[in-house]
């Protein structure tokens, strides 16, 4: 749990300087329309089907859920500020 505090405050300080191509209510919707998605699909697979376990627990903990809600948005905003050609050029480098 230690490493997604840190990615998340790492990824947090870069979307706070990253040069931004996104205004303020598209950055607020991407933000709220990722995490709902995020908490509908963790509780849905997680608690009601229990495909999969939050922080190694049988139940949904607030503290794993609370830092998914944080830090999926945050990718959503890097992805999207950039055009789709850099994002996918810059993921293809890497492999």
């Amino acid at each position: 749990m230690t490493l997604m505090y840190i990615v998340t405050v790492f990824l947090a300080n870069f979307v706070w300087f990253m040069p931004k191509k996104l205004s303020r209510p598209e950055m607020y919707i991407i933000w709220f329309f990722v995490s709902y998605i995020v908490i509908t699909v963790d509780l849905s697979l997680g608690h009601l089907m229990e495909l999969y376990y939050f922080n190694e627990d049988k139940s949904v903990s607030p503290e794993a859920l609370f830092i998914k809600m944080i830090t999926s948005p945050l990718f959503g905003i890097v992805f999207s500020n950039y055009p789709l050609s850099y994002s996918m050029g810059c993921f293809f480098n890497l492999f």
